[in-house]
C-alpha cells in the first residue's frame, strides 16, 4: 500500500483489524489499569502522626469510630448517643422495653417524631410519597425523614427503648 505524500516503496503501513468485542476488552483492561495505579498511588502517600510515625491513609471512617462495643457486659444493652467519635455506648438500666411512635405530616419535605421523656431513640424509619434524602436519628430523642421536595404525606418512626 502506498502512503499520499510518498514515493513508492518507502513509506510503511500498519493496518490493525479488532473485531468489537476485542476493542471494548483493551479499553477496558486500560481503564482497569489506570484506575488501579491511582488507587495504589493514593494509598503510597505518607503522613506523620502525632507519634512522628508513618500512617498510610484509609479512606472511610476506622472501625472504631462506627463500631459498637464488644461485648457489653451482662445486663447491659448497647446504646447510640449521637455524639463526638465513640458515638456507641453500653448503657444499663434493667430490662429494655421498645416503644413504636409515629408521627404524620402532610404537605411538608420534613417530618420528625419524638419519643417521650425518659425514652431514647434506638431505631426509625419512614415511608414518603417522594425519594427520602435522610432518614436520621435527632440525637437520642426522636427520629426525621426529610424527603427531595414537599409531598402529599411522610409518616416517621421511631424505635424509643425505656
Amino acid at each position: 500500500m502506498r502512503m499520499k505524500g510518498s514515493k513508492k516503496g518507502k513509506g510503511v503501513a500498519i493496518n490493525i483489524h479488532l473485531t468489537n468485542r476485542w476493542l471494548y476488552f483493551l479499553i477496558t483492561l486500560g481503564i482497569l489499569i489506570v484506575v488501579s495505579t491511582g488507587i495504589y498511588a493514593a494509598n503510597l502517600i505518607q503522613t506523620y502522626n502525632s507519634n512522628g510515625n508513618f500512617n498510610i491513609p484509609n479512606p472511610g471512617h476506622s472501625i472504631n469510630d462506627s463500631a459498637p462495643p464488644n461485648p457489653c457486659p451482662s445486663n447491659e444493652y448497647l446504646q447510640f448517643n449521637g455524639t463526638g467519635n465513640s458515638q456507641w455506648n453500653c448503657a444499663s438500666g434493667g430490662k429494655m422495653t421498645l416503644f413504636p411512635y409515629t408521627q404524620s405530616c402532610t404537605n411538608t419535605a420534613a417530618c420528625t417524631v419524638f419519643c417521650p421523656t425518659g425514652q431514647q431513640v434506638t431505631g426509625g424509619g419512614c415511608n414518603a410519597g417522594t425519594p427520602l434524602t435522610e432518614s436520621i436519628n435527632v440525637g437520642t430523642s426522636g427520629w426525621q425523614c426529610i424527603t427531595s421536595s414537599s409531598t402529599l404525606s411522610i409518616i416517621a418512626e421511631a424505635i424509643c427503648a425505656s
